[in-house]
């Protein structure tokens, strides 16, 4: 669309499926004008909020701005002012998912007779007044509490994990913006060991009051409708749930679907939020498994009592929800060596990451879960496995003994590495599939396993198809390639080099960088690759104390010219000479040392 000098204008955006206030912005990828192409950078895109503030989205440039306004439900009116002509070549919109977003919440608000309530003796319910009789008991109108009576009465009323405390954790939305890593730490951390059925329920919370907690109910089973090719659901992969609203004293909620449940209680401030306390009347016991605490033998009894078909189990860094059947099957007594493994997977990322050294290992975990669309991935809510024919995975994670070696390792690795990436500082258009990688290599070599870019030959493949071509490395189709530059980095420095944290160290930079930009809400830099290619650069020779200008040439780290290529969505490369001279500026301004040998032909088998 034109945009002509001088003459404000207006243009309108429909959405046809479901109300986006709030929760949709728009991002022109780039701006042609009269003077060039501009990448978009902040301060001149807003999205007006419901409550009529102002949110800096992304810019344009000084030049011009844009501000979104949503007109009604699901139309946006975008209004623009510019002060030279220009034309938009592209907009898309892409939805910024909130914790709820398009969730119906399916609490059912029902009062209770307070005369059910009126032979108990305090608020969770889990005292009778003295000398209730079963007659009086039997009055009562509600089930659920009936049953609850005639169990306190009795003395047989067991409160092991229907009755418990739970803790604000930090939400994976504010650890993402610590860690520079995007959210997809879990978000079902609040086990309860607590499977509700379908109907009606009833749940005591005690909670501050006017406060409200949600408890989820994920539907870990789902699979595609009959006769559709999994991997084509047209409800996609993600995890589906139910959500039901809790508020202070007793809630009788109508539960739409039967499922484990999980406590929704999360903040930016978590060590500012009151412990709550919860009484799920008569809720089937599932149980969890805690490895940090319980051994093997509570592990076998875990699996041989389940009341639903998926287990949940914790370590330090991980959660899991596999399969009964598969648990049993793959790691009946093993459960303890199990999450250990899992943990120590974890673990070892965060040692590359520079977790460990700067103590930023979070407390929050990441959740490991089954699936019944594709073989393995990534998503908001975790990492996922196949847990059926065709693409059948379980048997590779689920085994203790197997997930450290080979392909299953490499595979956990990979999609937990994915959750690591640093977004956008090491993980620009054309990384998607590589940087997660480096942690991965890391992993299955500190396990005894052999290099993959070794076993594959990418080292002679890289040197061949990028450098004696003189390409970019980002115009090698092959991901492994690819990856060969920045693993040689590690050898070297890990090596030769004398500089074992010289990863750990460069993690650490741009995490500060990234916390520096979000105190300035500045995201000036826009989406160009090569902008991001090029602080990375200049970091990596800033944090080794080395310059690697030869090297990242020899990469085609500097190629000057447009690129346009598919990585998760369509990328545009903009490099121009005067950025590189730029760069290369800066990095001879440091007054570094070379590298003692030529790092381009460092190799896993010819460095100790």
């Amino acid at each position: 669309m034109d945009f002509q000098k001088g003459r404000p204008g207006m243009f309108k955006v429909f959405f046809q499926n479901g109300t986006f206030r709030n929760y949709m912005f728009g991002l022109p990828k780039s701006i042609i004008t009269t003077k060039g192409t501009y990448e978009l950078v902040n301060d001149s895109v807003f999205l007006e909020r419901l409550d009529k503030t102002l949110l800096p989205i992304y810019s344009t440039s000084p030049e011009k701005s844009l501000t979104f306004k949503f007109i009604s439900d699901n139309e946006l009116r975008i209004k623009y002012d510019v002060s030279q002509g220009m034309r938009v070549e592209e907009v898309w919109f892409r939805v910024n998912y909130p914790e709820n977003f398009l969730e119906q919440d399916n609490s059912i608000s029902k009062e209770i007779p307070q005369s059910d309530l009126a032979l108990f003796s305090d608020p969770m319910l889990l005292k009778l007044n003295r000398n209730v009789s079963s007659e009086s008991i039997q009055k009562i109108s509600i089930p659920q509490l009936r049953i609850l009576a005639t169990e306190l009465k009795n003395k047989s009323y067991k409160v092991t994990h229907r009755v418990a405390e739970f803790e604000a954790k930090l939400s994976p939305e504010a650890l993402g913006k610590q860690l520079v890593i995007g959210n997809g730490y879990s978000r079902y951390e609040q086990i309860t060991g607590i499977y509700l059925s379908q109907g009606q329920q009833v749940v005591v919370a005690e909670i501050p009051e006017g406060k409200e907690i949600k408890i989820l109910i994920p539907n870990w089973e789902r699979r595609a409708p009959e006769g559709i090719d999994p991997s084509k659901d047209p409800n996609g992969w993600e995890l589906k749930r139910d959500v039901y609203t809790l508020k202070n004293g007793v809630n009788l909620i109508e539960i739409k679907s039967g499922g484990l449940v999980y406590v929704d209680y999360f903040s930016e401030t978590p060590q500012k939020e009151p412990k709550i306390k919860l009484h799920f009347v008569n809720g089937k016991v599932n149980g969890y498994f805690d490895a940090t605490k319980h051994s093997n033998k509570d592990w076998n009894y875990l699996i041989d009592n389940a009341v639903y078909p998926i287990i949940d189990a914790v370590g330090k860094h991980i959660q899991i929800a596999y399969p009964v059947e598969d648990c049993k099957k793959y790691a009946y007594g093993k459960g303890v060596q199990l999450i250990e493994n899992y943990d120590q997977l974890v673990k070892r990322q965060y040692e590359i990451m520079g977790l460990e050294k700067y103590n930023r290992i979070p407390k929050n975990r990441i959740l490991s879960r089954v699936n019944y669309n594709y073989y393995m991935f990534r998503d908001r809510d975790g990492i996922a496995y196949m847990g059926t024919k065709p693409g059948y995975a379980m048997a590779m994670v689920a085994d203790p003994n197997k997930v450290i070696k080979g392909d299953p390792c490499w595979g956990f690795s990979h999609e937990v590495g994915h959750v690591h990436q640093l977004f956008p500082y090491f993980s620009w258009g054309g990384l998607t599939e590589v940087s997660n990688n480096i942690y991965t290599l890391y992993v299955t070599k500190s396990f005894g396993n052999k290099s993959r870019i070794m076993q594959q030959d990418n080292y002679s493949k890289s040197r061949k198809d990028i450098i004696e071509k003189k390409i970019s490395y980002l115009q090698d189709p092959d991901v492994f390639n690819r990856l060969v530059p920045f693993w040689q980095l590690h050898l070297y420095f890990t090596n030769v080099g004398a500089n074992s944290d010289f990863y750990p160290d460069l993690f650490e930079a741009f995490r500060r960088q990234g916390e520096e930009e979000l105190k300035s809400n500045n995201g000036k830099w826009g989406n160009n690759p090569a902008i991001y290619q090029l602080n990375f650069v200049k970091k990596a020779c800033e944090v080794s104390k080395t310059d690697l200008t030869e090297f990242f040439d020899k990469y085609g780290f500097f190629y000057v010219g447009w690129l346009e290529y598919e990585d998760y969505g369509k990328h545009r490369y903009i490099m121009t000479q005067e950025m590189v001279d730029k760069c290369k500026e800066e990095i001879q301004k440091m007054n570094l040392p070379k590298p003692k040998i030529d790092i381009s032909t460092l190799t896993d088998n010819n460095i100790k």
